[in-house]
């Protein structure tokens, strides 16, 4: 079976011993010097890469988590001319299919490529039934896409299901569907049988977010009641947990989660005796947990564990293919619920769809489309009934330039900026927050500790 295969090494003859061999082999194959080139030339769409660890500039490594977040379905072989147990151990974190010392045997190099290539077709071929069985295994909503990138999350989700206990860090912007990708990952899993259980480490403070997974005995602090609780670990052995926000999660609180993922077992709240369960972790963040570990706010060691299997879900404005999609869907799903008539929308709002920004991404898309159908009284959803801004919401730099306030400290700035970004969506704290690029938890605690409410914002605007 033959493949695209990119091969990414600073050294010229091993670049071009690859590329004889590969192309040889039947095998179109591509060369990059650098980590960096190789990332361009990534846009060729390769079945496999073949990456050096140690290279100038971006290193292997490097490469490899980069390669996977832009093409989840790629897959990356490590090579390296000094192997040590802890590269090979974070060439696989990072995302590496497999890991060979050099010098190797181009022979096994090829077979090992064979397998990776078969694997791919096998996906390949089950591709649009796996997009029903996802679908069909989702509860409460459906992932809908057929672009290039959505496919290779289905792809990805696919391959998942021959390992149950595989971690996965699944990242992309707020309103992109990070739940229903974890909870097609779960129930397409051989734990599909088993508990499903969600939590937001961002709603929650750090002691009530460790009794709620982990539960407390009786008595372990003020308020316990008095025949204590089991946590959602517990309750959930066999299963899946997804964990929302996992970037929010404070110090203590992941030292404790790293037990979990490390020794199976944990200890209630109060308690002494280890608990030993079986549950797979699936963990998502809108947030980069790299900077958060460069700034100390995240355990390395965590992330590491965590990311296992990343999975990237892009933002709506970069999957436009998918837009009209989406909202035919839902387009039929409202008109289902509200005893509706419309059969679709005039062709001014389909350009409108396609072309407007989607900050909110899917979850916005839904509320625009909930909303239009609703108020439209004609058989076509009109630019009347859409309400999209003409412009998209100015950022936040261009907002505060034009701040008129007196006091220039940063608390009063940013009480000003959160209280124009809620007037212009009408006191809707999730659209907001989307705009201001924090979680609506936090944005619920700004309005607190500023004293702002509805009314006074309406007063204001007027």
């Amino acid at each position: 079976m033959n493949g695209t295969i990119l091969v990414v090494d600073d050294e010229n003859g091993i670049r071009w011993a690859l590329k004889h061999k590969l192309t040889k082999g039947g095998h179109q194959v591509i060369t990059a010097e650098t980590g960096e080139e190789g990332l361009k030339k990534l846009n060729s769409n390769p079945d496999v890469v073949l990456v050096d660890v140690k290279m100038p500039g971006m290193d292997g490594l490097s490469f490899i988590r980069e390669a996977r977040r832009l093409k989840p379905s790629v897959s990356c072989i490590a090579m390296t001319g000094c192997s040590t147990l802890e590269t090979a151990s974070r060439a696989k974190q990072v995302g590496a299919s497999h890991f060979v010392e050099k010098p190797f045997r181009l022979e096994e190099l090829e077979e090992t490529i064979q397998k990776l290539l078969e694997s791919r077709s096998h996906l390949d071929a089950g591709a649009e039934a796996e997009l029903i069985d996802v679908q069909d295994f989702v509860s409460g909503g459906a992932i809908i896409g057929k672009s290039a990138k959505m496919k290779e999350i289905y792809a990805l989700i696919r391959r998942l299901q021959k390992s149950s206990t595989s971690t996965v860090l699944i990242t992309g912007e707020s309103g992109t569907g990070k739940e229903l990708v974890a909870r097609a990952i779960h129930y397409t899993s051989t734990r599909h049988s088993k508990r499903f259980t969600e939590i937001n480490c961002a709603a929650l403070t750090d002691t009530l977010l460790e009794a709620e997974l982990f539960g407390y005995e009786k008595g372990a602090f003020t308020g316990a009641a008095t025949t204590g609780k089991v946590g959602l670990f517990e309750a959930t052995d066999g299963g899946s947990i997804f964990l929302d926000e996992i970037g929010e999660m404070g110090m203590n609180l992941q030292a404790k989660l790293l037990r979990v993922l490390q020794e199976k077992n944990f200890r209630k709240v109060g308690g002494i005796e280890n608990i030993n369960v079986d549950v797979r972790v699936i963990a998502s963040t809108n947030r980069s947990l790299e900077e958060r570990v460069r700034q100390g706010q995240f355990r390395v060691d965590l992330f590491y564990r965590l990311n296992v299997v990343p999975l990237h879900v892009p933002p709506l404005r970069d999957r436009k293919d998918d837009i009209l999609l989406i909202a035919n869907y839902y387009l039929d799903r409202f008109n289902e619920s509200f005893g509706a008539e419309i059969i679709g929308f005039t062709p001014d709002v389909e350009n409108r769809l396609k072309t407007y920004g989607w900050p909110g991404n899917v979850r916005e898309l839904k509320n625009v489309i909930e909303r239009a159908v609703l108020m439209e009284t004609g058989n076509r959803i009109t630019e009347k009934h859409l309400m999209l801004k003409k412009e998209p919401p100015a950022e936040t730099a261009g907002a505060c330039e034009s701040l008129p306030l007196t006091d220039r400290s940063l608390a009063a700035m940013e009480k000003e900026l959160i209280r124009r970004v809620l007037n212009e969506t009408l006191w809707q704290r999730t659209d907001a927050a989307q705009i201001l690029g924090i979680h609506r938890t936090t944005l619920a605690s700004k309005i607190k500790e500023y004293g702002l409410d509805s009314h006074a914002l309406q007063n204001a605007a007027s």
